[in-house]
């Protein structure tokens, strides 16, 4: 809304599937780290995700095809041009959770109600499920993860906001990895 004077002809971002991102990573060779977002509500927390997507080397975010927020200007906003580095797949979370496993990744549910992160071994090819704001993860989308992990607070805290959570457990991810050990 505010163009401070300044126009810029830019490209469509990329449309990703599920199937084509999927065979992209595994013949890049790599170990996939990959980021599920079930039926967000707030574009300020999808933009926060994205962003820590960006800082925690996600290869590829993925939303659900009809619920839940789209990829608007507030979340291109919020998410600091990770919306352009990080790809994004809208699809049926059902189908893609479905290629995901056949790709062989790990399916990484976060919920209250489970092991703690640190004493999940979450190294490797891993897909990270986060529910949404208020009900966390849809009994059918828990049914179809792997693992169950939570992140355990103090203070009598049940929660965490959805985005801030993510950003824990894609770190916890990357530590165990070894990921910001220096080089050697």
């Amino acid at each position: 809304r505010v163009h401070n004077g300044v126009i810029a002809q830019v490209e469509v971002l990329p449309a990703w599937t599920a199937t084509a991102l999927l065979e992209h990573l595994m013949a890049k060779d790599a170990s996939p780290f990959v980021v599920i977002a079930d039926e967000l509500a707030y574009e300020h927390n999808l933009g926060a995700i994205l962003r820590s997507c960006l800082g925690f080397g996600v290869d590829g975010l993925f939303l659900p095809s009809r619920r839940g927020a789209g990829i608007s200007p507030v979340v291109q906003r919020v998410s600091m041009g990770a919306v352009e580095e990080v790809p994004i797949v809208r699809e049926s979370l059902y189908a893609t959770l479905k290629q995901v496993r056949k790709a062989g990744i790990r399916v990484v549910g976060a919920d209250m109600g489970g092991r703690p992160c640190s004493e999940l071994d979450m190294t490797g090819a891993l897909a990270l499920v986060m529910g949404s704001e208020g009900a966390g993860l849809s009994e059918k989308v828990r049914e179809r993860c792997d693992y169950i992990v939570s992140i355990p607070l103090a203070g009598g805290l049940e929660s965490l906001n959805v985005s801030v959570a993510a950003a824990l457990l894609m770190y916890e991810k990357r530590r165990q990895d070894g990921w910001f050990m220096p080089p050697v």
